[in-house]
């Protein structure tokens, strides 16, 4: 796997549950905190007077529905650890350009160390960029297999996705005897400061080296044993990062978000993913009438052990539930269809009969406006017909309709000639 999968899930599920899931590890309180933690992340930049009030709002409900659930009564208390949580965590957050509030000298002073006090304390990084020749791309990836180090690239090569930004970084990695770990991170690049590639950072828990134009391991650690510490001078050329930081990059992707429109597309895109079934269209009405029973393939039992059918053991369905409506299946794409259908579907409720339709297929555009408007001039209830119930109803071509008598279903196939 091309990148760390503790970065990549810090990084793409949207920075929200995790921390949340340390502090109350209950995944109904995790559902029901989705709209809260949602609306802090979209407001992080935002000074709205009544954020405070809506956020409390917010997070009361989830956890009054989450006790509720589990017969808890609700308490200031865990309203208030709740609170506390999710505002902790959306500080945690703040991925704007970091503050400098410590001194501008290459010594890692106590200020500089506070800030690493997240990232590990024995550490080789190794940032890269897309800008290099592909000959010290593959010597930073020999460079992290051989001192066990993490190659870091600071977001997405322009105009590319995460999986074409790993595709292209995988050439060098996988020409590696033992492939190193690659991660997606611009926090070290943040952390240390670098802004040209290639550059090597050695952390220890004494301190910390940067040294740019080079991708000399041993040389930087050299350098820290001797005493300097922080970002030192350029051991040779560099070249410049032209990955946009990742976690800038989300944020203003986020905001961007129209979280409305995308939960709109969501629910209508579930049309495009249907499976339709494709069959002629009915040239000679034709009816049949058959049983159908089948032979019981083995013992079906209740969970208690009774048994209700034996292997080998014949069963008509319609004996122990009798089809009390007519179907009707046909393609709503097919304008005669959908005129029989809607003929049909008047005259059962006038003569007191229950129909329900299905559709074989609907239109390629269709949204849940046009599944309505098409179920409306019908005049009842429009379903989706699966392929097991053609199968069962023996449907060969459209429309057809369905209904059964004294143990057997009649089946009939109508003919749209004129």
């Amino acid at each position: 796997m091309l990148f760390s999968k503790s970065i990549l899930t810090a990084i793409l599920i949207s920075f929200a549950t995790l921390v949340v899931a340390e502090d109350f590890a209950n995944p109904d309180y995790l559902d029901r905190s989705t709209k809260v933690l949602t609306n802090s992340i979209k407001k992080l930049n935002e000074s709205s007077a009544d954020y405070e009030a809506e956020s409390d709002s917010l997070i009361d409900d989830a956890i009054k529905a989450s006790n509720v659930q589990q017969g808890r009564l609700y308490n200031s208390e865990n309203r208030q650890q709740a609170k506390q949580a999710i505002k902790q965590y959306l500080q945690n957050l703040n991925v704007g350009e970091p503050e400098n509030q410590c001194d501008g000298s290459t010594n890692l002073t106590e200020c500089e160390m506070a800030k690493f006090k997240d990232m590990p304390k024995n550490q080789v990084y190794i940032h890269i960029s897309s800008t290099m020749p592909d000959g010290l791309v593959l010597q930073a990836m020999e460079q992290s297999s051989k001192h066990n180090g993490l190659v870091i690239i600071n977001g997405l090569i322009p105009g590319k996705n995460i999986l074409e930004t790993a595709r292209y970084f995988s050439t060098s990695r996988n020409a590696v005897k033992a492939p190193p770990q690659v991660s997606i991170d611009p926090r070290p690049f943040r952390q240390f400061k670098v802004t040209s590639v290639p550059a090597v950072t050695v952390v220890t828990p004494t301190g910390h080296v940067t040294v740019p134009g080079t991708l000399d391991v041993e040389y930087a650690k050299r350098i820290l044993s001797e005493g300097s510490t922080g970002m030192q001078n350029k051991a040779a050329s560099t070249f410049p990062i032209v990955e946009k930081d990742f976690l800038l990059d989300l944020q203003e992707r986020f905001k961007k978000l129209d979280i409305r429109e995308l939960a709109k597309k969501g629910v209508n895109g579930i049309w495009k993913h249907q499976n339709y079934i494709n069959l002629p269209t009915a040239n000679k009405t034709e009816t049949i009438d058959f049983d159908p029973t089948f032979i019981v393939a083995q013992d079906v039992s209740l969970p208690d052990g009774r048994l209700i059918a034996k292997q080998g053991s014949s069963f008509n369905p319609l004996h122990a539930m009798p089809l009390s409506k007519t179907y009707v299946l046909f393609d709503a794409t097919n304008q005669d269809q959908l005129d029989f259908v809607k003929a049909f579907v008047k005259e059962a409720y006038k003569t007191g009969k229950n129909v329900s339709v299905m559709a074989t297929k609907l239109p390629s555009d269709t949204n849940w406006d046009k599944f309505h408007n098409i179920r409306n001039s019908i005049g009842g209830g429009l379903f989706l017909a699966n392929q097991d119930i053609v199968s069962r109803f023996r449907v060969s071509a459209l429309p057809a309709t369905v209904s059964g008598k004294d143990g057997r279903l009649i089946r009939t196939q109508h003919s749209m000639q004129k």
